[in-house]
């Protein structure tokens, strides 16, 4: 067999190899995606982040039960893992930030005393990947660190909405 005859029969395998290659990796975020976002979702993560959203205090975890704490401790886990794939490319980034975005902002923000406290008694830097996703999304997405302001940058022509406040539209059809 000629050197010919082997690349061209070589060639188009490897090209096709490296497509399924491809194909497989592009499936494979797509399912960790939809996994990570499936946990995200469950009633437990979402009971955890409630609460968090509710306590007004800045040490609320002094007065709060175990149970109530562990709940808003998973809730705040989850999504640092969830910021981990994300900070490391393992899903998509832009799918990340358009679903997940502001959400990451927002428990930041409340959880921000919480993790704080969690790193004095511990000594460790527990939730880093939140924190690192949080610089990343308010940069990205324009939202304020302390998230107040959250107004995705617009894009011309592309459709997407404003997420910010906007004062309702009277277009006189009721």
């Amino acid at each position: 067999m000629s050197w010919f005859s082997f690349f061209t029969i070589a060639t188009p395998a490897a090209l096709v190899a490296a497509a399924a290659l491809l194909r497989t990796h592009v499936i494979d975020r797509r399912r960790l995606f939809l996994d990570v976002t499936d946990r995200l979702i469950q009633e437990d993560a979402q009971r955890g982040r409630r609460m968090l959203y509710d306590k007004a205090d800045q040490q609320w975890w002094n007065t709060a039960s175990d149970e109530d704490i562990d709940r808003i401790n998973r809730a705040i886990a989850v999504l640092d893992i969830a910021s981990y794939y994300y900070s490391n490319h393992y899903i998509s980034r832009r799918a990340f930030q358009q679903i997940w975005g502001i959400a990451v902002v927002r428990v930041w923000v409340a959880a921000a005393p919480f993790v704080t406290w969690r790193r004095e008694m511990e000594g460790s830097r527990v939730f880093q990947h939140l924190e690192r996703a949080h610089r990343s999304l308010t940069a990205s997405l324009s939202i304020s660190p302390d998230g107040s302001r959250i107004r995705p940058p617009s894009r011309r022509g592309s459709g997407q909405a404003d997420l910010a406040e906007s004062p309702p539209r009277d277009d006189g059809s009721r």
